[in-house]
């Protein structure tokens, strides 16, 4: 047996000959720049990372984003960074959270399986969902949370967070992490594989290259595995998903890359900017802009504008319901109105008032009264009714208010991340429906090619009605000449 000291951390290791070891040079390198625990545990542990995972392990940013390829080692990466991170005889608290349990498990196996190696595991679940959690020797406690109890990331300050498949969890999720770690200035390490390109993940991705700040992002290409394909880039696997998959699959599934969307109408949206978490200020009106729809969808959001920035805190994006059903949700009692419990505040006497938006067709008789006519029995508030002449005059107005203000570098306009059904239309998270990327697209070709006058109408519920109110309080702003055409939204 051979002692080896590090940061004050004693790791104890046997001399195994068929083990992998670090190569001398690399070893005392890395334990001259701090990173002796993590020498140490790998050796013990008989793994040696391959070159493109040494930069992610001994970053010494706070926050790490991976975009890997398959096959490439993601898992595997974020567990040995975490014993990197691990503070040796020190009680601390971790999570590993993603989008469901079932997508924690490999992290969650992993962790436990080298803290049985190392000596030092007390207990594990035999299952991953709440309360799954790993405990060690040390008091040191791993817990697993899920994006479907979104109230479970709250609470007590965490030393380090694992989010596998972090692509697809809400933005949302993110900014819950960044308040956990906050008193401890602790990590955070996101990895997965790209579902699109589109989203916040590859947008975060593009800004975090330049390791600016707190933040890096790193590529692990499903290649750079060379333990599972030893060739690398010749490997004769590695050669037949590249002549079967598309260049862009191809890109995201096995280089670890994002590829640049094309077709989008709003590309400028980008949800480090246009994405932040937005409080309802009680003594301001609301504004209620209004999608109508059914089987489809229906699109309500609820929008302030503070110091001239247009704010939206709350959306209802639904399906099946009816308009009777929607007024219940929004006036309660129903879980949604205990979290905007604005209604009373805006519409009872000496309040700050809620004025409400529609496009046209809300007037309009399918079967029995119109969606106006509904909302004005039942609450009394009148839907102002918005009529157009051209799609791209709407979404000129949007245009606008995507854009920054030159002096405070300040956009007009801010969604929370709970309004997932506008900022699936942007393109900023997977549709809330079906969890697939889905976005408000000019029209394409077989090759990619965008062509028409007009965008496609779909998946654009949210945006309509976030148009109609925006004309409804600023006007219109004309769009260029080319992009004019003679149609209205249906």
């Amino acid at each position: 047996m051979e002692a080896f000291w590090a940061s004050g951390a004693l790791v104890v290791k046997e001399k195994v000959e068929d083990v992998p070891q670090i190569e001398g040079w690399l070893k005392e390198r890395l334990i001259a720049r701090g990173h002796g625990v993590l020498v140490g545990v790998l050796e013990v542990l008989g793994v040696v990372p391959t070159l493109q995972q040494w930069p992610i392990l001994t970053s010494e940013k706070r926050r790490l984003l991976i975009c890997g390829g398959w096959r490439s080692g993601k898992s595997f990466t974020a567990k040995n960074y975490f014993w990197g991170k691990k503070e040796w005889g020190k009680k601390q608290l971790f999570w590993i959270g993603a989008a469901s349990y079932d997508l924690c498990k490999r992290e969650f196996d992993f962790i436990a399986e080298d803290a049985r190696t190392l000596g030092q595991l007390k207990y594990a679940s035999k299952r991953v969902n709440a309360p799954g959690y790993i405990e060690l020797k040390d008091g040191t406690i791993i817990e697993c949370k899920s994006a479907t109890d979104p109230r479970s990331w709250a609470a007590q300050p965490v030393d380090g967070i694992i989010i596998p498949e972090a692509a697809q969890v809400d933005l949302d999720i993110y900014y819950q992490c960044l308040g956990r770690l906050a008193e401890k200035r602790g990590w955070l390490l996101m990895e997965g594989t790209l579902e699109g390109s589109l989203g916040w993940y590859p947008t975060f991705y593009e800004l975090w290259q330049g390791g600016i700040g707190d933040e890096q992002s790193f590529s692990l290409p499903t290649a750079s595995n060379t333990y599972a394909f030893p060739g690398g880039e010749d490997d004769p696997e590695i050669l037949a998903m590249r002549r079967n998959l598309p260049d862009d699959v191809a890109a995201e599934k096995l280089d670890g890359k994002p590829v640049p969307p094309k077709g989008l109408v709003f590309p400028e949206f980008r949800p480090d900017i246009h994405v932040q978490p937005v409080k309802w200020e009680p003594e301001l009106p609301v504004y209620m802009w209004v999608d109508p729809g059914f089987s489809d969808a229906a699109a309500y959001l609820f929008a302030q504008v503070v110091d001239g920035q247009v704010r939206v805190f709350a959306e209802l994006y639904e399906r099946g319901r009816t308009v009777s059903d929607i007024i219940q949700v929004v006036r309660g009692p129903s879980q949604w109105s205990s979290k905007y419990p604005f209604w009373k505040h805006c519409t009872g006497r000496g309040g700050a008032g809620l004025f409400a938006t529609e496009d046209r067709y809300g007037e309009q008789h399918h079967h029995n009264s119109s969606v106006q006519e509904v909302w004005l029995s039942e609450t009394g508030i009148y839907l102002s009714s918005v009529r157009v002449k051209s799609v791209n005059d709407v979404d000129a107005v949007i245009h606008q208010r995507l854009r920054l203000d030159p002096l405070t570098n300040v956009s007009g306009l801010v969604i929370d991340p709970a309004c997932r059904g506008l900022i699936s239309n942007f393109g900023g998270c997977l549709d809330p429906f079906d969890n697939q990327t889905k976005a408000y697209r000019w029209r394409a070709d077989r090759e990619g090619q965008t062509y028409g006058e007009v965008p496609e109408d779909k998946h654009n519920h949210s945006i309509k009605a976030l148009g109609y109110g925006l004309v409804d309080c600023f006007g219109f702003v004309m769009a260029e000449q080319n992009f004019r055409a003679k149609v209205v939204y249906h």
